[in-house]
């Protein structure tokens, strides 16, 4: 494992700018990663597409539809039950109840649980854009920081990660970022948080 920085820049011009002046660094080119961050939610980790397992807007909405569902069943066959005493109705009309009150009650049940009991504290994900990834190899890392920082580098990260080829190859967009704690002078940190 070797330690990488890495900040997010807003254009590809100015990530190659600072990687060129971390060459006084004496940081090399296969040390150097220039890449693009897909949105979240854009990383295909899974074969139908996608990096999360779950949408954080449908948590909970399975168990409301289920819970709606039985409800909704209970209530229809009721319904049906007092409706057929009342009138000489056919008693497979009670049937069209019970399926009635089930698909009613796991709709709504399922709309009523959206979202679901909300995390205390979501993860910080990274924002798409441009990333500079550095290995630090000999380098200074304090140096380093600075100089992607007054480079217009921003969420400015480290890492131990795998670094081969000139990549870093166990690069996770999804993983929780471990960013610097550094002045907010010059720092913009972009916080997006997802669950």
């Amino acid at each position: 494992m070797e330690r990488i920085i890495a900040a997010q820049f807003d254009t590809f011009e100015q990530a190659q700018q600072v990687a060129g002046m971390l060459r006084t660094q004496g940081v090399e080119e296969r040390d150097r990663q220039i890449f693009y961050l897909k949105p979240g939610g854009q990383h295909a980790q899974y074969p139908i597409g996608g990096d999360r397992t779950l949408d954080k807007a449908a948590r909970g909405g399975g168990l409301g539809a289920m819970v709606g569902g039985v409800v909704g069943a209970v209530l229809g066959l009721a319904v049906g039950w007092w409706l057929l005493g009342m009138t000489g109705w056919p008693q497979f009309v009670l049937i069209a109840f019970l399926a009635l009150g089930a698909y009613v009650g796991a709709m709504v049940g399922g709309i009523v649980k959206l979202g679901g009991r909300k995390p205390g504290r979501e993860p910080l994900n990274r924002v798409s854009g441009v990333m500079l990834a550095v290995r630090l190899g000999q380098a200074v890392e304090a140096a380093l920081v600075r100089q992607m920082q007054q480079g217009g580098g921003y969420a400015i990260e480290w890492a131990d990660g795998t670094w081969s080829e000139g990549q870093w190859q166990d690069f996770n967009p999804t993983r929780t970022p471990q960013l610097y704690d550094l002045p907010s002078a010059g720092q913009n940190v972009h916080e997006t948080r997802s669950g």
